[in-house]
């Protein structure tokens, strides 16, 4: 009888541990989307991660409004607000790098890519 309660208890646990939750695959996520960029990069990857990682933030979106719990979605939220913080601060680096490339119409545009893009009120110390 011990035997199969034991046998019984690990295969809940293995069964539990075998199904990551969506929050933590969405965040791995963001976390490979961020990795794929470094200081070093060119300007145009520091953009187009900045882009995925604006367009990945819509999953979070969606896993706030599946959930009741106030614990999870604050969690979530946080996660969210890290992601965009990162796509700005990305955004803000290919300015910078265009303008030390001397090519000053990219960094004007992507200066306004973050003012029209970051427009939440929540966001307003990132703009």
């Amino acid at each position: 009888m011990y035997i199969i309660f034991l046998l019984a208890l690990s295969l809940s646990f293995s069964s539990c541990a075998a199904t990551p939750s969506p929050l933590k695959q969405t965040v791995d996520e963001g976390l490979a989307i961020m990795n794929r960029v470094n200081f070093e990069s060119s300007p145009e990857a520091k953009v187009q991660a900045a882009r995925d990682l604006l367009a990945h933030t819509e999953q979070y979106d969606r896993l706030m409004s599946t959930s009741s719990s106030p614990d999870f979605r604050m969690e979530t939220l946080g996660f969210l607000r890290s992601e965009r913080g990162t796509a700005a601060t990305l955004m803000r680096e290919a300015a910078a790098n265009y303008e030390k490339q001397n090519q000053m119409e990219k960094a004007r545009e992507s200066h306004r890519a973050v003012l029209a893009t970051f427009t939440r009120e929540d966001e307003a110390a990132i703009r």
